[in-house]
């Protein structure tokens, strides 16, 4: 049986791309689980192009305080910027990262259709 991909194009920022790239960071962190298999990553400004991408294995979801203290560690965010993050909020979303490609040539919003990055996140039926 084949199993349709979701695509997600997700805004980060090009510091975090990095911790990805290096396998140093292995969790997104969201306020919302995002459905999705796939994660093309535009990198912020001052990168401002569609820079790679990543699958993900898996989600977990629980109080902002619970998944702090068991992945912290490798989401590559101090307490505090986590805990700010996630003010007010009764989920937190960790994604587990799996299979990150970074692409020779980044790419332009365009390709996606996009003239501006999406907030967050937005569902793509690009495939790259």
């Amino acid at each position: 049986m084949k199993v349709k991909l979701k695509r997600v194009l997700i805004s980060i920022k090009p510091k975090y791309w990095e911790k990805i790239l290096s396998g140093e960071k292995v969790w997104e962190f969201r306020k919302c689980r995002i459905d999705g298999n796939v994660f093309y990553v535009y990198a912020t400004a001052p990168v401002s192009k569609v820079v790679g991408r990543f699958c993900i294995a898996g989600c977990l979801q629980a109080r902002p305080e619970s998944i702090h203290e068991a992945i912290i560690k490798h989401g590559c965010v101090t307490k505090e910027e986590f805990m700010d993050y996630y003010k007010g909020k009764r989920n937190a979303y960790a994604h587990a990262i799996c299979n990150v490609k970074e692409f020779a040539e980044p790419k332009p919003l365009y390709a996606f259709g996009l003239k501006r990055p999406p907030q967050s996140f937005c569902y793509t039926e690009v495939k790259l």
